[in-house]
């Protein structure tokens, strides 16, 4: 997948359950997809980002090491996961509370008589009659986030839940058990404790779950200051840190400087030191180095002093009066401004009808370098995203068929997964009705009947052999109606594909009493 202008295109699928799982492998898909972009889609690919597997890390190290000029990032959707996993790990108290908020939640859901109480109370609440009532939400430890959604949900349910507390009849039905977890579970909404702790663990996931969206949150460390919270804050920091090291930091503090909304704001004034206008251009000059080693022109320090002051009456001195306008227009549309077409003022316009110069025009080097970082999307979150929503449409449509067009699949689902059997059974079966049973059962039978039976049970396991290909038959018939191809249906196919009873089962079925009626086997077939 690629990509592009802040929207992703699927570019090559790759089929590899059979093939092993290796950095080489992927090497090569890479390259096979960075050829297609080049060729077909006549678009230069700028970086390559993947999760942080090791195979995975292992292919861009190596991509790297062959084109320098792109830029490798771990997927940072998958490094905030793994910032909430060491949060998450450590020894606090904290997590007592988040253990009761679950089972709170799981309880509330389990009740529809609490829930529809709830749903009450939310409606008679002042200027709740424009808003539909708020259900609780359970969160899956697989999604983290809904885990925080589930916490934030819950205190925003505060109030309605502490007038359910109050409700006189909540107890008054029920066994003992069923009475004394009720109880449990009303004194907890009570307990003042509870809400102040789930705050906590609001305030800890929320930046990080606003992070794992793509966007950015500057007031954790200044709001958190509890030193009740100093494991949870040494925890975060030091894997944030551990993270930062393995970066490409050059790229990540440039991405910082060159939006135009930012510039060095973020960087605290003791660290002024180090990014004065000469280490800036320090910065920007390595990194123009790096993508374009064969460019002749190069960025000036004062054009990076000019950018970084908004001089007037330089290129960059009506910057302002453009940040303000792309600001109004997005917020007019309900978006955020995107820095990259804020430096798209700033590059020259080319109309590809036009005859083009003989000496191609370098664009300038800070614009061009400028909306070539921040057009790296440092995420592989939207092909998940991408891939999990077509499986959602997919199987949501099959919900919606008919029962003659699941029929009618049938057959596809049936010849992909028996395959070559199937071809097998065409060339080798015939639709002729069952035979008896071979010599050998007809022996193991007959020693049985000599050994357990009694007077008259010879017959009925003949009876019993009798039914059970009369069902099979049937069977065969039953769905060859259906439209289900022949060669599927012989018996000596449809034994090979569909576990049926043997003649010995059958026959002890028959001995100990619990033979079952030969109906039930197109129900069995239809399950399957």
């Amino acid at each position: 997948m690629t990509h592009i202008y802040v929207k992703v295109y699927t570019v090559r699928t790759f089929d590899t359950s059979t093939e092993p799982k290796t950095a080489e492998n992927l090497v090569k898909m890479i390259y096979q997809v960075m050829r297609m972009l080049e060729d077909e889609w006549e678009v230069i690919p700028i970086a390559i980002t993947t999760d942080c597997s090791g195979e995975s890390r292992a292919a861009r190290a190596r991509i790297l090491g062959e084109r320098s000029s792109l830029v490798t990032p771990d997927c940072y959707a998958h490094q905030v996961e793994r910032v909430v996993i060491d949060y998450f790990g450590v020894k606090t108290d904290i997590f007592i509370w988040t253990k009761q908020a679950d089972e709170l939640i799981r309880w509330l859901r389990s009740r529809t008589y609490v829930l529809g109480l709830l749903n009450e109370i939310q409606l008679g609440l002042p200027g709740a009659s424009n808003h539909p009532p708020k259900t609780v939400i359970l969160g899956a430890l697989t999604r983290w986030t809904t885990m925080y959604l589930a916490y934030k949900r819950l205190l925003e349910l505060k109030l309605p839940l502490e007038h359910l507390a109050a409700h006189p009849l909540l107890a008054a039905s029920g066994n003992a058990e069923s009475r004394q977890k009720t109880k449990d579970m009303l004194d907890r909404l009570k307990n003042p404790l509870f809400w102040y702790n789930l705050a906590r663990v609001k305030l800890h996931l929320e930046p990080l779950a606003i992070a794992a969206n793509i966007t950015q949150s500057q007031d954790f460390i200044q709001r958190s200051r509890e030193d009740r919270d100093n494991a949870v804050r040494t925890a975060v920091l030091g894997s944030l840190e551990k993270r930062w090291a393995k970066a490409d930091q050059d790229v990540f503090i440039a991405a910082v400087i060159l939006n135009p909304y930012l510039r060095l704001s973020p960087f605290r004034a003791s660290l002024t030191q180090y990014f004065v206008p000469a280490t800036v251009y320090g910065l920007i000059l390595r990194l123009w180095d790096r993508f374009y080693p064969d460019s002749t022109e190069k960025p000036t320090l004062s054009d990076v002093r000019d950018y970084l002051k908004f001089t007037p009456g330089s290129r960059y001195g009506s910057m302002p009066s453009i940040l303000q306008h792309e600001k109004d227009e997005a917020l007019r549309k309900g978006l955020q401004p995107d820095p990259v077409e804020i430096w798209k003022n700033f590059m020259p316009d080319v109309d590809p009808s036009e005859p083009q110069p003989t000496i191609p025009i370098d664009p300038p080097p800070l614009p061009a370098l400028a909306i070539r970082i921040l057009s790296i999307c440092p995420s592989s979150a939207e092909r998940t995203r991408l891939t999990t929503t077509n499986l959602l449409n997919i199987a949501e449509l099959r919900l919606h068929l008919r029962d003659e067009q699941v029929r009618k699949d049938a057959k596809k689902r049936l010849k992909r997964h028996f395959g070559e059997r199937v071809a097998q059974a065409r060339a080798q079966s015939s639709n002729a009705p069952l035979e008896a049973p071979a010599d050998d059962d007809e022996s193991n039978g007959s020693a049985l009947d000599d050994e357990q039976s009694q007077p008259g049970e010879p017959s009925r396991i003949r009876q019993a052999i009798r039914e059970a290909q009369q069902g099979l038959q049937e069977l065969i018939e039953y769905m060859r109606e259906r439209d289900i191809e022949d060669s599927i249906l012989t018996s000596d196919s449809f034994i090979s594909t569909i576990r049926v009873p043997s003649p010995h089962s059958l026959i002890s079925r028959t001995l100990t009493g619990r033979h079952e009626p030969t109906c039930r086997l197109p129900t069995l077939l239809m399950r399957s």
